[in-house]
């Protein structure tokens, strides 16, 4: 076995030097480090059994570590925790290839430094794998100061002083400025501080992070019977859009396999097992029935109510005022006057009435029917009114009528108009 080993070996150094193999070449049966964070399910954790680990791997990258092994990869798992990601471990990699496994996002700092870390061909993110949002796992009877009174609450959340500021605490801190933020050193310790009675000194009253990480804690972490008391907020979308992904180092051609599996039915399926199994329906719905939402769903509601009401009441009143006579304000001019009408010839309408043209009689310039017109029309009903109680056949006869009595009258206004008919005692 050990000849056969010196023998791939000495093809590969072969192979590097007549084929330019990069130096960060590593293939299958070579030794490759796995860092993993052990404390981050259903991504990745470390399994225990009877309080001891195991050294397998479990979640999303348990199932990448388990296709590597296929691959005839021979992999060196190592826990990666919080702090010990990205430079601490491409530093400890010394330019060897390597894969960090974890629930990691993609943001555009963390790209850049990747693309410049020395001793090897750099690292870079895999393709997507899973998209989540910050959100905080909050107890229940401290919802509504969520909302009120944010700055008197104790969030939790991962926080390492001696590291640049993660997305979570950037996040939490600039939505809940007067908060009291309190650093957890792990989960274990944030799941401990969050189930102490709240009214003790190190209890914590929500916890921040990654919707798929505090999903699993709710279900997995906190007993059956004090599920209840703890819910995930916001209900509907959380404070950030985050994309997790691998991390590749000093290997572009692990890379494209890491790829492959990540795109492949396997490892989609492996990522389908991370979703949160609610959709948007379902949490809109338990947003809605919660105790502690109810006073802003009524106060919603009421003004919602009010608001609709009073539309009802303005189109009622609107409906109202176009079908009643109003003469007096008429005169005083408080009704829209129509723009002046030039002088058109009085031609047929298109729905076959034609206005009546018969010769004015003395008293008047007008026909019995377009004083009729004449008459309701300076009284303030509208076209289409005048043509349902004169039984006319459409409203554009109506307007034609009206450009008639206007032409006839030298008026251009209902207050003219009404004035003109009231002189000559036409009323």
């Amino acid at each position: 076995m050990g000849k056969r080993r010196a023998l791939q070996s000495g093809v590969l150094v072969l192979a590097a030097v007549m084929g330019g193999l990069p130096a960060s070449f590593v293939s299958a049966g070579e030794p490759l480090v796995f860092g993993y964070n052990p404390d981050s399910s259903p991504v990745s954790s470390t399994e225990i059994i009877r309080n001891e680990k195991t050294g397998e791997i479990l979640g999303y990258c348990g199932l990448l570590a388990e296709f590597l092994r296929g691959k005839d990869y021979q992999l060196e798992p190592r826990e990666l925790h919080f702090e010990e990601r990205f430079v601490p471990f491409a530093e400890k990699l010394a330019g060897k290839p390597g894969i960090q496994c974890g629930p990691d996002s993609i943001t555009r700092q963390r790209v850049e430094i990747l693309h410049t870390l020395g001793n090897g061909s750099g690292a870079d993110f895999s393709t997507p794998f899973a998209l989540t949002s910050t959100k905080l796992l909050i107890r229940r009877d401290k919802l509504e100061r969520l909302y009120t009174q944010p700055g008197k609450l104790r969030i939790g959340l991962l926080e390492d002083p001696t590291q640049p500021i993660a997305i979570t605490t950037s996040l939490i801190r600039s939505v809940y400025p007067m908060a009291h933020v309190l650093r957890q050193t792990n989960r274990a310790e944030a799941i401990r501080h969050l189930l102490l009675p709240a009214d003790q000194q190190e209890a914590i009253d929500a916890y921040a992070s990654d919707e798929i990480i505090l999903a699993d804690m709710l279900a997995n972490d906190i007993k059956l019977d004090k599920q209840a008391d703890y819910v995930i907020a916001p209900a509907l979308h959380g404070y950030s859009r985050e994309e997790y992904a691998v991390v590749v180092y000093n290997s572009p051609e692990l890379l494209k396999v890491v790829n492959g599996w990540v795109v492949s039915d396997q490892g989609k399926a492996a990522a389908a097992a991370l979703v949160v199994p609610e959709d948007s329906f379902i949490r809109a719905l338990r947003w809605i029935v919660r105790d502690d939402h109810l006073p802003a769903v009524r106060l919603f509601g009421s003004i919602l109510s009010a608001l609709l009401a009073l539309l009802i009441m303005l189109r009622v009143w609107w409906r109202w005022r176009s079908l009643t006579k109003k003469p007096a304000l008429s005169v005083a001019g408080f009704l829209p006057n129509r723009p002046p009408v030039a002088s058109a010839p009085v031609v047929a309408d298109v729905d076959g009435e034609e206005p009546e043209s018969a010769n004015p009689d003395a008293t008047s310039l007008l026909t019995p029917r377009q004083l009729e017109v004449a008459r309701l029309w300076a009284d303030g009903d509208p076209a289409g009114v005048i043509a349902r109680k004169l039984d006319i056949a459409s409203q554009r006869t109506v307007e034609a009528h009206i450009r008639a009595i206007y032409q006839r009258t030298e008026t251009n206004s209902k207050v003219a108009l009404f004035k003109y008919l009231q002189e000559r005692s036409l009323l």
